[in-house]
C-alpha cells in the first residue's frame, strides 16, 4: 500500500469508523471484529451487490453503443477495439468484486469464520 493511500484510508476512517470498516471488509474479504459493524455488513454488501450490477450494465450497455457508433458511422474499427477493451476490464473488475462479495457473504453465514491467509 502505497503512504498516500494509507494516509487517505487513515482519514477516511477517522471521519467514518464504521463506513471504513464496512468498505475494509469487502476490501480485505475479512468478517470485521465490531457485532455493530458486522450486523451492518448483509445490509452493505446487499447495496454494493446492486450498485456493481447496475455499473456493469451500464457501462457494457454504453460500450456497446459506442462500438456500433464506431463501427457503423465513423468506420474506425480502432475506436470499437478501445471500447472492447474497456467493457472486458469492466467485466474483468466487476467479476473481482462480486466475487469478494460473494465470499465475505458466505463467511457470514459461518459462526466463527476463518480469517484470509496473510
Amino acid at each position: 500500500m502505497t503512504t498516500g493511500r494509507r494516509a487517505a484510508d487513515q482519514q477516511h476512517a477517522r471521519r467514518d469508523p464504521e463506513g471504513h470498516a464496512l468498505r475494509q471488509a469487502l476490501r480485505t474479504g475479512s468478517v470485521p471484529e465490531g457485532d455493530a459493524v458486522r450486523a451492518e455488513l448483509p445490509t452493505y454488501l446487499t447495496g454494493q451487490r446492486r450498485a456493481t450490477w447496475a455499473a456493469l450494465l451500464s457501462i457494457l450497455g454504453i460500450s456497446l453503443g459506442l462500438i456500433l457508433l464506431a463501427l457503423l458511422t465513423a468506420g474506425n474499427e480502432g475506436f470499437a477495439v478501445l471500447f472492447g477493451v474497456v467493457a472486458a476490464v469492466t467485466v474483468a473488475v466487476a467479476a473481482h468484486t462480486l466475487t469478494r462479495i460473494r465470499r465475505l457473504s458466505s463467511l457470514l453465514a459461518v459462526p466463527d469464520p476463518p480469517q484470509p491467509r496473510e
